[in-house]
């Protein structure tokens, strides 16, 4: 296959393939007429038997043309259906894994924040090139490998994993069936038979015996139709090359949307999650705790979640990023610096109902277990409970 008509623009492409066909049609012309023209027409009748050849076999050929061109067109759309669910598998499998407790939610997701910034950025030029990228194979292994080390410790969690493990494996299903299309294409053998075809086609024309002038016209008009359709098929016969070629748009956007971390909560982002908090509490302290504790109805936002805690003895009772926690005292915690911030945060839930405290301390930055950042926890006090909520500086 000719790989270096994808190094250039498409219309180039399809010039040239006009081009030269139309001539080698004229070039054929002249010759044809000049040598052997006299000697092909002694009689009369041989220019219908010529012009009935040349029906008939641009009958057959054009057919052969036009299955090519629709099964290209056809492995072409499938390639592009193909990309479109892989993203869409990889945005419900960020769901999934976001929905796991950490330090492992963490992991995962950057996991596959690295698999996805592969692939659109580097896996795809490869993929342009008739390459298969061998990175993503070694990402997408160090993402299965984390998500199997993982050990769900209730029913909740075991739910959910099992429905990241089948998205996961989904998505290599769909990863897998893209990569064998970067460098499949048209046997070698069916491309000799269209440039025979074409040719065996053109010097039928040349044969033709009519005004020179129309004899020009009529050649360029057919050889012209003959560049265009080669050319399509051609330009369509490799789905990830050329200018034609199926993009990581999809991904792409999935990636932005969905998994692309966002710069850290504000305060104010974080002072209105806790509001939020307070009057869920308010209004129904057994359904806000177990929201707290999902994540749902909004209470699970990125980095932003809140937390409680009993005011008489301190143990957690809510906390959906550290479900580990639930049960232990708050006045145990100790940061990674040796600070013991969770002592301010009880004496913080000791003060008057509705005032709210600032206690500081390190954590790790999302996505990463090894940097620490300084992170402010709003406190406030609820009835019985005190709940907080967090945000990175």
């Amino acid at each position: 296959m000719m790989y270096w008509i994808y190094d250039y623009p498409g219309w180039v492409i399809g010039l040239l393939f006009c081009g030269t066909l139309v001539a080698f049609t004229w070039v054929g012309i002249f010759l044809t007429r000049a040598t052997v023209h006299s000697w092909l027409h002694r009689e009369k009748r041989a220019n219908e038997m010529v012009g009935l050849a040349l029906s008939s076999y641009f009958v057959l050929f054009g057919l052969l043309l036009g299955l090519l061109a629709v099964a290209t067109y056809q492995n072409f759309a499938n390639v592009g259906d193909i990309v479109t669910n892989e993203a869409s598998s990889l945005a419900a499998l960020y769901r999934e894994i976001s929905s796991l407790p950490q330090p492992i939610r963490g992991q995962l997701q950057q996991r596959l924040r690295e698999y996805t910034r592969y692939t659109i950025e580097e896996g795809w030029a490869q993929q342009r090139k008739g390459i298969v990228p061998k990175g993503e194979a070694v990402r997408s292994g160090l993402l299965i490998r984390t998500l199997l080390d993982f050990e769900p410790s209730n029913e909740r969690e075991e739910i959910i994993y099992e429905d990241a493990l089948r998205q996961s494996v989904h998505r290599n299903e769909l990863s897998q069936a893209r990569l064998s299309n970067v460098t499949t294409g048209l046997p070698t053998v069916l491309w000799w038979v269209v440039a025979i075809g074409a040719a065996i086609n053109i010097v039928l024309i040349w044969m033709q015996d009519m005004e020179v002038h129309v004899h020009m016209i009529l050649g360029a008009a057919l050889a012209c139709i003959l560049g265009l359709v080669i050319f399509l098929i051609a330009e369509l016969d490799n789905p990830f090359r050329g200018e034609v070629s199926t993009g990581p748009d999809a991904i792409a956007r999935v990636y932005e949307d969905v998994m692309k971390p966002r710069q850290t909560a504000t305060p104010e982002q974080a002072m209105a999650m806790l509001a939020r908090a307070v009057a869920a509490v308010q209004a129904d302290k057994s359904k806000a705790l177990a929201m707290f504790n999902t994540g749902e109805g909004g209470f699970l936002d990125e980095d932003l979640y809140p937390y409680c805690f009993n005011v008489g003895d301190g143990r957690f009772v809510a906390d959906v990023n550290q479900p580990q926690l639930i049960g232990q005292k708050a006045m145990d915690l100790k940061d990674a610096t040796g600070k013991p911030f969770g002592l301010e945060l009880y004496t913080a839930a000791q003060k008057s109902e509705g005032e709210i405290t600032d206690v500081s301390y390190m954590f790790p930055k999302p996505g990463s277990e090894q940097q620490l950042v300084p992170k402010v926890a709003l406190v406030t006090r609820v009835g019985e409970l005190a709940c907080a909520v967090g945000y990175y500086q």
